[in-house]
């Protein structure tokens, strides 16, 4: 069996540079340049919400266990699911939205909020242990409360009643609703400048003057690795928090989320990415496996770019969608085990005057290497995987290399044998679904090795399980 990017070479009907498109997102770029702001010039809300952490990771990081790695994992399995639930719900406005402050005279701090409905940010978290009351909230999880109640002023309609739900991470998966009211604004807001002065003085100055016991002090791999001070710093005070909000229970909120709960869902259903796709065996040995590696790749500087992308393309025409479009384009998913990005953008042609929307891959290739050749299989592979999920034959890859003068290249490319490329992502998808149930009993052979760039000198963590397999990238 060979790689996923070397099965959908054979998928790939033509490349074509699409120098419009190109020039009209290089025209864009000279309008908005890109700032590199580092970590000391803006946070994320989650950084406010528990300072201590975000200071030792830039400080003296630390690898996350495998055990938080997992944890993290079904977490973001069961938010993916939660999230069908939400929508079923008259007012469902968005998932994973994104809020700057810059908007909001809270300039160097943005996030992304889990839902709005009705008007209301509604934050859901997942837990071995959800509370009982409200001041169990306060006690067990202060982090999740403050990041509730600072969206509420980081959002530009400042919406004075929100919601935090928590979910049991187990069987009956049961939740329980809070509404959380945010009553003196101008005090939230002075707590949000004082976590940002906060953790911008203690990254510049390099100080851990002000420092507070960490929010996951109990089970944080820094105070695991004896790295932190936590065990001799005190808590966060709430005093003023606490008399700026009303938390209440929702039993009512409570009672519609339990009713459009799907268990079923939740017990036999996976959420996948792409990535998992091209990558089978990454996914395996991070999700599944349970081998401990080093990983300190830093994507920081990508992230920062594709941001920058993203902020851009909503200045071009060409790359936005009508409500109307956006939903005829969600229906014409085939695989709801793979959560795709919404990434869309118009083809237009002289021949006969037409519009298709099609689906778009944006590639950042942090590399000095100058390579003026087609894209990468790799790459080809990932939009043939996105086309195929949508039932399409055509889509656009654009490259952008920032570290050669910020060039940027734009691809059409053209797919063949739809159903078998569709095929080929079902088998990866059922085989991850068997290789979850079977774990270390799995037969590693059915699934696609990975590229050899992968594996280089040998060194990937899977290299002696594959070896072993009888199936291995660089045979």
């Amino acid at each position: 069996m060979s790689s996923i990017p070397s099965q959908f070479a054979k998928f790939k009907e033509s490349v074509t540079p699409n120098e419009s498109i190109a020039g009209l997102i290089r025209k864009q770029m000279k309008e908005k340049s890109f700032e590199n702001k580092s970590p000391k010039e803006y946070f994320f809300l989650t950084d406010l919400c528990n300072p201590t952490q975000v200071y030792w990771k830039f400080k003296n990081p630390v690898k996350v266990s495998k055990s938080i790695e997992k944890k993290f994992a079904l977490g973001n399995k069961l938010h993916d699911l939660a999230g069908n639930w939400f929508k079923k719900i008259n007012g469902f406005l968005y998932e994973e939205a994104l809020i700057d402050g810059y908007y909001s005279d809270l300039e160097g701090v943005r996030g992304k909020i889990d839902f709005m409905l009705n008007g209301s940010i509604v934050e859901l978290k997942t837990k071995e242990k959800i509370p009982e009351t409200p001041d169990e909230i306060i006690s067990l999880y202060p982090q999740d409360l403050e990041q509730v109640v600072f969206y509420s002023v980081l959002h530009t309609e400042e919406p004075d009643t929100n919601y935090l739900v928590f979910m049991e991470d187990f069987e009956p998966y049961r939740i329980k609703a809070y509404k959380i009211i945010t009553k003196n604004k101008s005090e939230v807001r002075h707590i949000v400048k004082q976590r940002m002065s906060l953790l911008k003085s203690l990254l510049e100055k390099d100080i851990t003057t002000g420092l507070k016991k960490c929010r996951y002090f109990q089970n944080c791999d820094y105070n695991k690795n004896k790295v932190c001070s936590c065990s001799s710093l005190d808590v966060f005070k709430l005093d003023k928090l606490k008399e700026s909000i009303e938390i209440t229970f929702d039993e009512d909120f409570t009672n519609l989320l339990e009713k459009n709960k799907e268990i079923k869902d939740i017990e036999t259903k996976r959420i996948f990415f792409k990535n998992n796709i091209l990558s089978s065996r990454k996914y395996y040995l991070d999700h599944i496996s349970d081998i401990e590696y080093d990983n300190d790749y830093d994507n920081t500087f990508v992230e920062e770019w594709r941001t920058y992308f993203n902020n851009l393309f909503k200045e071009i025409s060409l790359f936005n969608m009508t409500a109307e479009e956006k939903e005829e384009i969600k229906k014409k998913e085939t695989e709801d085990r793979v959560k795709f990005a919404f990434r869309w953008v118009k083809i237009l042609s002289s021949i006969d005057r037409s519009k298709k929307n099609v689906p778009y891959t944006l590639v950042i290739r942090p590399t000095d290497k100058k390579e003026y050749s087609n894209p990468l299989d790799y790459h080809i592979a990932e939009l043939g995987i996105i086309t195929a999920n949508y039932g399409t034959n055509k889509g656009i890859l654009i490259e952008f290399y920032p570290n050669q003068g910020n060039l940027l290249k734009v691809y059409e490319v053209k797919y063949n044998d739809l159903k078998e490329r569709q095929q080929v992502v079902k088998s990866v998808l059922n085989n991850l679904e068997e290789a979850e149930i079977k774990k270390e009993k799995y037969d590693l052979s059915k699934l696609p090795p990975c590229e050899p760039f992968m594996n280089k000198k040998e060194s990937c963590p899977m290299n002696k399980l594959c070896k072993e397999s009888g199936n291995h990238c660089i045979d």
